[in-house]
């Protein structure tokens, strides 16, 4: 059995004209929705061994916080090729992964976060900022995900108000 968390990063600072995409910050609702996941996941003892985020700040800010707030002792390890990728690309990170880890979280962006639910759970899911979709894969290897790989949508979580 494999477990991925698959988490939006939290809320964003909009787009301004002498702002790159890639160096949004969350805002201070996002900050809130990222502390407030953690505590949730701690709640449910939703661990991962391992937290695979975009190098975006927002996607960076999102997980470290996160796994703060929630007292997780994980290695964040930030992926290049999470920033501006597709579903592929992120189920590419998730298959090449060490198959001792049995729960990895994966924090990213839209459209590739809904488009990899899509693909691995073969329905449409909406995520808001901040939300995170559990998947439970009956595999025993990271590389045998993918389409037709037989899942469970455990839950989403939502960030609290």
């Amino acid at each position: 059995m494999k477990r991925v968390l698959v988490y939006r990063h939290a809320k964003t600072e909009k787009t301004g004209a002498n702002m790159a995409d890639f160096v949004r910050e969350l805002t201070d609702e996002g900050e809130r929705q990222a502390k407030s996941m953690g505590r949730t996941l701690a709640r449910q003892f939703l661990t991962p061994q391992l937290m695979l985020t975009s190098d975006a700040v927002r996607a960076v800010q999102t997980a470290e916080l996160t796994r703060e707030e929630a007292g997780f002792e994980v290695e964040v390890r930030e992926r290049e090729e999470l920033y501006g990728a597709d579903a592929a690309d992120y189920l590419a990170v998730l298959r090449e992964q060490d198959d001792a880890y049995t729960t990895l979280m994966i924090v990213g962006h839209n459209p590739a976060i809904e488009d990899l639910l899509g693909m691995l759970a073969r329905q449409e899911i909406t995520m808001k900022t901040g939300w995170v979709a559990i998947l439970d894969f009956n595999v025993s290897a990271w590389e045998e995900l993918g389409e037709g790989a037989p899942v469970t949508i455990e839950r989403i979580l939502q960030p609290e108000s």
